[in-house]
């Protein structure tokens, strides 16, 4: 279920009748209509001055249709967070520097391989894996299934090791992670 969104406007001198004044209120009560804003309150204030007293009508406008709110989305974001290596603050773990001691953290590219459809490229794949790794067979497969990590030195080596496995049907996501310096 949505929540209305509302806007408040404050007609400054203006009483709730007479002429002027009400056609004052109408114009600025048509001006939100045609924007597709509809009147949910009004009433009179009165501010006092110095000398004068001011008289004001405050509208309340709503938005006709209410804006579908995201259960996830209203709720306050936590973000992940990492621990410090020198000053042992919590710190957000997106965080290149820390905030506290200043301690820099360097990124590192890194892929995240999953296993190909094909069947006899994924036994090519896991044969040559096994023959790198030093793992046994299954192993490399239960880890290509939900995702092996990889992290490299440069964004080069990233870029070549991407091309090997996805002419093996691989799919990659390229990424970083942030590691102490």
């Amino acid at each position: 279920m949505g929540k209305h969104t509302y806007m408040v406007d404050i007609v400054k001198d203006s009483f709730f009748f007479g002429t002027q004044s009400t056609q004052r209120l109408a114009k600025r009560i048509n001006e939100y209509a045609h924007k597709g804003w509809e009147l949910d309150k009004i009433s009179q204030a009165t501010f006092r001055g110095f000398i004068f007293k001011r008289h004001s009508v405050i509208l309340v406008f709503k938005s006709p249709i209410p804006e579908k709110v995201n259960d996830e989305a209203s709720r306050p974001v936590q973000s992940e967070m990492k621990t410090c290596p020198i000053c042992v603050e919590e710190i957000k773990s997106g965080a290149k520097i820390c905030r506290y001691c200043g301690f820099r953290y360097k990124s590192v590219p890194t892929l995240t391989v999953y296993a190909p459809k094909d069947g006899k490229q994924k036994h090519t794949l896991l044969k040559k894996l096994s023959e790198i790794k030093k793992k046994p067979y299954t192993e490399l497969n239960e880890e290509l299934q939900s995702g092996m990590f990889f992290k490299f030195s440069s964004p080069e080596k990233l870029q070549q090791q991407r091309k090997f496995f996805e002419s093996h049907g691989c799919i990659t996501e390229p990424g970083e992670t942030l590691y102490p310096e």
